[in-house]
Order: structure tokens, then sequence, then C-alpha cells
């Protein structure tokens, strides 16, 4: 077994290395759909079918169970917005703090920038994201809701939440080093957070004590920021603009500590 062994370097050093080894951010990120949906049947055809089984029980639970209402927007494209923010958020968090473990083999062999893994399991979502768009947008356009200007700010949202996972993501692999049972609580933590969020309850429809923290809480401005985008339910926020330059700083911070403390993560692996 060969093992390449990387120095301590400054952190410009490490952002060069992410950019010489682009080129395996694509590689696996070819693996990974390719192992999705080349050698499934199911495979393509899953990514409709999850969010749709999704979108009909959060629908029937809270519309026809709770009465659940909304002034302005079908109740469905309302979870299906949010949804689409959701999941992007927390599975690329799961999938990329599993990835080390997944790669343990490659990893041990073989030197490259860990994050590279996190960087790949966000392009493979963002294709997915993609594909549930196309659903999205034609069920919205069914329903008599029309794309709006507010599609050009798509993007940052999509950055502003892909900038949020990533954060979670290379600080939880550098507390992991000392503390590795972290990992069996996140997807708990992740169901639960997504409750205290607006992915299914409008703000308003929350009790009153505690609707300040639920609509200026991160993540609901994220999942907010992306159904303003696209459906145009709301208004504009100024703090979408706050959270999306804070998302950047604290990606950068937690991608430096990362880089310092990620060779030892391996051997620990």
């Amino acid at each position: 077994m060969i093992k390449y062994h990387s120095k301590s370097e400054q952190f410009s050093s490490y952002i060069k290395k992410l950019y010489n080894y682009r080129q395996l951010i694509f590689a696996f990120a070819r693996r990974d759909l390719k192992s999705k949906y080349a050698q499934t049947r199911l495979g393509l055809v899953w990514v409709f079918i999850k969010p749709i089984l999704s979108v009909l029980l959060y629908v029937f639970f809270f519309e026809f169970v709770l009465n659940s209402n909304l002034s302005g927007v079908p109740y469905s494209i309302y979870v299906f917005s949010g949804l689409i923010a959701w999941n992007l958020f927390s599975q690329l968090i799961i999938l990329s703090l599993n990835a080390i473990q997944e790669s343990a083999q490659i990893i041990k062999k073989i030197y490259f920038p860990k994050s590279i893994l996190a960087l790949s399991k966000a392009l493979v979502l963002l294709i997915d994201s993609f594909i549930v768009l196309i659903l999205l947008f034609s069920l919205s356009i069914y329903l008599g809701i029309l794309p709006s200007w507010n599609l050009l700010f798509l993007p940052f949202a999509i950055l502003n939440v892909i900038f949020i996972s990533l954060t979670f993501v290379f600080l939880l692999s550098a507390i992991s080093i000392k503390h590795k049972d972290i990992f069996v609580g996140i997807p708990f933590i992740l169901q639960t957070l997504m409750w205290f969020s607006n992915v299914f309850i409008d703000v308003s429809s929350f009790p009153e004590f505690i609707q300040a923290y639920i609509a200026n809480n991160p993540l609901s401005l994220m999942v907010s920021f992306m159904r303003w985008c696209l459906i145009g339910y709301g208004e504009l926020n100024p703090s979408w603009v706050i959270l999306f330059f804070s998302s950047l700083f604290t990606l950068y911070f937690s991608l430096r500590l990362y880089a310092k403390v990620e060779d030892t993560n391996v051997e620990n692996i």
C-alpha cells in the first residue's frame, strides 16, 4: 500500500490544490451518477417519484388533517418549493459526511484534498435538484403560477443553500476528529430542525411567541429565499443579502479549519 502524506500548508496553497484536483470533483460525481442512474432501472424515475410522494404526504397531513391554508399559492406548491431547498441542504450534509467513510480505501492510498468529496456530492445534488425543478415548474404552470423575474436570483439562492450546507459539513468533519459519534445524531437533528423552519408551515401559523425566531433563523431565511425565487411567495427580504454573505464568510472559516485538520481526520477513519 502506497501512501502520500501532505505537509502542513497555508490555506491559499490548499485552495490552489483544490483547483489543481478539480477534475476529481467531476470524476467522483460521474461515478455517483453512474451508480445512481445507469445501474438501476428506477434511478432517474425515483428522482421524480420521491418528491411527489413527500409532497402528497405532507399536503394530506397539513392541508386536510390540520386544515392549514395559505393565501395566494396552492399548498402543494408551497411545500414542494420548501422541500427543494431543505432536501438540497440536508442531503448535502448527510452524503458529504458519509463520503469520507465510504471512500476510506481511496483516501488512505492516494492523497487529494478531502473536501473534494463534499464538492462532488454538491454537484450530484445540483443535477438532482435541476430535474426536480422541472417538475416544480411544470406543476406550477399547470396550477396557474407563472415564472417571474424572481428566477433571476435563483442561482444565488442555490449557492446560499450550498454555502450553509458545506459550512456544517466542514465544521462537523473537523469536530468529528475527537467526537466520532457526532455523525450518529445528525439525521435526527436535521429532521428536528426542519420542523422549526418554514418548510411546511408559514411563519404566521406558528404560535406568536416563536414567530420571530422562525422568521429570522438562518434555515428559515434560506428556505424563504429559495421559495421567493421559485414561486414568488412572500416579500423581498434584505436579510437574505446578509445571510448570503455571512454564509460565504462562515464557509471560508470552516473550510480553513477543516484544511488544518483533514489529515488527522483521515488517520482516524
